[in-house]
């Protein structure tokens, strides 16, 4: 005797719910994870090769003044130029309110900041560095231009790694 497929208590075919697209398998927070890796030190490797790019061309502007320098010989024009540069180089790398209104001293107090913790410390305001604000008054003041220009490459090497913008 077969019974009545009618009479049975059978219920129709229970479909599961469909997937739902969130929460993401463990799988795509890890494909996550390392895109925003990817894309972070992409970032930093940027930042730091503009950084380099502007450190070795500010070193290749301060070797260009001093190598015009051996060719005219003129410590005032020395100066002024170096003076500019440096300011220039200044403003590549610190925001413009903390550098552009700098004069005399404090402009070489700010200089003096960038080579702290070297062989050269102070050599701005107290040492050879000190004739970028003392020349424009003196005109013929004495220039120790080695340790000039070891002082300017010491303080261009000591750039902070990112700028401050």
């Amino acid at each position: 005797m077969k019974p009545d497929l009618q009479q049975l208590p059978l219920r129709d075919i229970h479909l599961p719910e469909p997937v739902s697209w969130w929460p993401p398998a463990p799988g795509w927070w890890g494909i996550l994870a390392l895109c925003l890796l990817l894309l972070m030190s992409t970032l930093l490797i940027f930042r730091f090769r503009k950084n380099g790019k502007l450190r070795r061309a500010s070193k290749a502007s301060i070797e260009q003044v001093f190598a015009e320098y051996r060719t005219h010989g003129d410590p005032q024009r020395l100066i002024d130029e170096l003076s500019v540069l440096l300011r220039r180089i200044s403003l590549s790398h610190y925001p413009r309110s903390k550098v552009a209104g700098l004069t005399g001293d404090a402009w070489l107090e700010f200089l003096d900041l960038g080579i702290e913790d070297t062989p050269v410390q102070r050599g701005f305001s107290t040492g050879a560095g000190a004739v970028l604000a003392l020349a424009p008054y003196k005109p013929d003041i004495q220039i120790d231009v080695a340790t000039l220009h070891n002082i300017c490459l010491q303080w261009v090497s000591n750039l902070p790694a990112g700028s401050y913008k």
